[in-house]
């Protein structure tokens, strides 16, 4: 697992240091090209036969492939700073370590037990359709034990995510 949350690491920073080297490029090329537009407007802006209209800058597609670089290069950059940052505080929140002694001079009975040992496993938060999966308890069990661990025990809480709860142990 250390070996793991590591490889996401170095690979967040090399795709960080990737999305920073195609910003540059993109505006060293949207800086080169600006350049030689200005020069281009000036020559057809110098001949009286031609239009503005025909103007090789006006008419290029460059701007738009530089704009579509820097979205990309964000883009990577973007994803790289998830891997480095996000990733190392999920894996901390996973790993934590959890204990059903932790949980004091409290006499968990079996049902209860049960689903503290199920939520440690899972790092300490869990879905309540999953636990419900897990367990193998039906729906009206599972909210009788979590309504006896959340408002008796004071050991998990509930948080509403949007038509399901997450259960997570409660901080000390």
């Amino acid at each position: 697992m250390k070996l793991q949350k590591e490889m996401h690491r170095l690979l967040g920073l090399l795709l960080v240091v990737l999305g920073v080297g195609l910003i540059i490029v993109f505006s060293s090329i949207g800086s080169s090209f600006n350049d030689h537009g200005v020069f281009l407007c000036e020559a057809v802006g110098a001949n009286p036969s031609l239009d503005m209209a025909e103007c090789p800058a006006h008419t290029s597609n460059i701007p738009f492939l530089v704009s579509i670089g820097y979205v990309f290069g964000s883009f990577v950059v973007l994803v790289g700073l998830v891997l480095v940052f996000l990733l190392r505080f999920v894996t901390s929140v996973q790993n934590k370590e959890f204990d059903v002694s932790d949980l004091g001079p409290l006499k968990l009975d079996s049902d209860e037990r049960k689903v503290c040992e199920v939520l440690i496993g899972a790092g300490g938060s869990m879905y309540q359709s999953e636990l419900i999966t897990k367990t193998e308890f039906s729906k009206v069990k599972m909210t009788r034990v979590l309504d006896s661990l959340e408002h008796q025990r004071r050991v998990v809480e509930r948080k509403r995510r949007g038509m399901t709860n997450l259960v997570v142990f409660k901080e000390k």
